[in-house]
This record gives C-alpha cells, structure tokens and sequence, in this order.
C-alpha cells in the first residue's frame, strides 16, 4: 500500500462529496487488525479513547492493517502534543481528536501533527514514522 497515494484517495473522496468507507478497532490483536485490513475499508480508526489499546500496541496493529490495504488512523483520547507524536511515531496515517473546543486547540493540534520537515527533529529515523522520509 501506497500510504501517500490512499491519503491522497481518501481526501478527494472527501472533497468530492463520496464516501470514503471504514471501521472502528477496540480489540487490540493483531489478527483483529489484519482481518479488518483485508476487509476492503479505506481507513481503520484504532481507539485509544475508548478501547483497551494501549500505544506501544500501535505498531504492530498498524503493520496488520496495512497489509490488507488499509490506512491506520488513531483516535487519541485527548489532541496533547505527546499524544500525536507518538501516535504518528508509531505509524498512523492521520489522527482523530475528539472534543476540540476552540480554532486554537485545533491549532495545537495541526502543528503537532505537521511531519518533518515542518516540524521540529524528532528522532524521525528511529520510529516507524520514518516511512514518511520518501514523501
């Protein structure tokens, strides 16, 4: 899977008014994660709000998400800088926040989500997310 390519996908879908098809994963096992890669959905949204997974859990499910074809976003429990990094650290292709309150929050958000070289140098070539260096 091209991660680049179904993130382009799935923003023209949404720009275009059509429906860009997912699924929710609270069970955190990798052969959950792999059956729903393979089920044909666009994106699969690991809950860390909600669901027993814990972050050092994230690699793994993601890796099983994208061999099916599947682009892994997260939904994190609160949009803390921490929290998006390392969510992005270990590989998701986009963040979900929930209950952003007001444009500055937001603003936190976005730019603690921004991949290098926008960003400040993490560490960028230990994690995972340093499949992103090709972009």
């Amino acid at each position: 899977m091209n991660r680049l390519d179904k993130i382009r996908l799935i923003r023209q879908s949404l720009k275009d008014d059509t429906p860009s098809i997912g699924s929710w994963m609270q069970i955190p096992h990798a052969s959950v994660a792999e059956n729903n890669g393979q089920a044909g959905y666009d994106w699969v949204a690991v809950d860390l709000e909600h669901g027993a997974i814990g972050v050092h859990q994230l690699p793994d499910l993601f890796r099983a998400l994208e061999l099916g074809g599947a682009l892994p976003l997260v939904r994190l429990a609160q949009g803390q800088a921490k929290d998006c990094k390392r969510a992005l650290d270990a590989g998701a292709g986009g963040v979900i926040v929930p209950m952003v309150e007001s444009a500055s929050q937001l603003g936190q958000v976005r730019d603690a989500c921004r991949w290098p070289p926008a960003w400040h140098a993490r560490g960028r070539l230990l994690a995972r997310q340093s499949i992103w260096q090709t972009l």
